[in-house]
């Protein structure tokens, strides 16, 4: 936090598809490549969770 402006927010309530998303990587990195897809309706939260993913990478 910066002034008061949170400058990364949490996320929050993505817990179980965190979860999956790093198995998958933890797989992958022991050599066990797989396609994950992640869907959802408009506006779930898809862009925000790929992008914290990408970040703990």
């Amino acid at each position: 936090m910066e002034g008061g402006v949170l400058l990364r927010p949490m996320l929050v309530g993505r817990g179980e598809e965190l979860a999956r998303l790093i198995g998958g990587l933890d797989r992958a990195v022991a050599g066990k490549g797989s396609a994950l897809l992640v869907s959802g309706e408009p506006g779930m939260g898809k862009t925000r969770l790929s992008k914290f993913m990408k970040r703990q990478t």
